[in-house]
């Protein structure tokens, strides 16, 4: 479909890429996706641009494949996160999660991610993310999705997290 097209970069486009501090992702996200990032981060009052990096892999530096490395082991750990290594911009989503995930399980895992990186911006550094980091995520994401869809999220994909319940109870009281 249209909103998976894949995206094709010359060596011209790659180089301003890495100029610019742009991104090359293997899909594009979805025109509603883009809305609501722009939403959010305009009630958010957040001024950097937020991509959302959607594939199997994450080059974060054409120059750094360490990097890379890791990145993709913390996407195996974490299928949706804001990039450690620049929080404050980009929201990494594995490509098969993407796709398999409705209208509303891409704006409560948006909106989530995007609640990070505002707490990110306002506090001026990246923490150690812990239960009480996600409690503050998922209490702002349920301004804009159901408690319910972040639950789901959770079941789906909160895999071995040693939190995942408490995040599941506290959501549940949040209905």
């Amino acid at each position: 479909s249209a909103a998976f097209a894949l995206t094709m970069w010359g060596l011209s486009d790659l180089r301003e890429s890495i100029v610019n501090n742009k991104i090359v992702a293997s899909i594009v996200t979805s025109r509603e996706d883009e809305e609501f990032v722009k939403k959010l981060r305009e009630e958010l009052g957040l001024k950097n641009e937020v991509a959302i990096i959607i594939a199997p892999r994450y080059d974060y530096s054409f120059f750094s494949p360490l990097q890379t490395y890791e990145l993709g082991r913390l996407l195996s750990q974490h299928p949706i996160v804001a990039d450690p290594s620049d929080p404050t911009g980009k929201i990494l989503m594995q490509e098969s999660i993407y796709k398999e995930l409705n209208d509303a399980g891409r704006r409560a895992a948006i909106a989530h991610q995007m609640c990070h990186i505002y707490s990110f911006v306002k506090n001026g550094n990246v923490a150690k993310l812990g239960v009480a980091e996600e409690i503050e995520a998922n209490r702002c994401a349920v301004k804009y999705e159901s408690p319910d869809t972040l639950i789901d999220l959770y079941r789906r994909y909160g895999g071995d997290y040693p939190g995942t319940q408490a995040l599941i109870d506290e959501l549940e009281k949040q209905k």
